[in-house]
């Protein structure tokens, strides 16, 4: 990670969303202008999605996650590595989607990025 990058939250899928491994190896950073992606416990994968490449964010909850107050957060990009990455299990998944859409229209503002939006005149 950068030097001069501010991290706005880390975050571990949920260990009562029944995946253990997970909530035990991947961890979640949401910077001003990346979402990191560290999986693995003995060997180590990093990932980072540029904010300004995030196209859509969607939650879904089964019923199950909506027991436990948890949801699957999902992120269409135009990153080549992850175009399509789920965020398993996360506590409170609708506040947190919405934080990283927050900080994705910020990243595009930052590079000027123009944002059009569905039905808008």
């Amino acid at each position: 990670m950068e030097k001069d990058t501010v991290t706005l939250f880390e975050l571990r899928p949920s260990f009562w969303g029944f995946n253990i491994w997970a909530s035990l190896s991947t961890k979640y950073i949401l910077t001003e202008d990346y979402l990191l992606i560290n999986n693995g416990l003995l060997s180590k994968e990093y990932n980072r999605i540029p904010l300004y490449k995030v196209a859509d964010i969607t939650v879904r909850q089964s019923l199950l996650q909506r027991l436990y107050g948890l949801g699957d957060i999902i992120i269409i990009s135009s990153d080549v590595t992850e175009p399509r990455l789920t965020l398993k299990s996360i506590p409170d998944a609708p506040k947190v989607a919405d934080m990283i859409s927050k900080q994705v229209d910020l990243a595009k503002r930052k590079r000027r990025i123009i944002i059009e939006e569905e039905g808008g005149h």
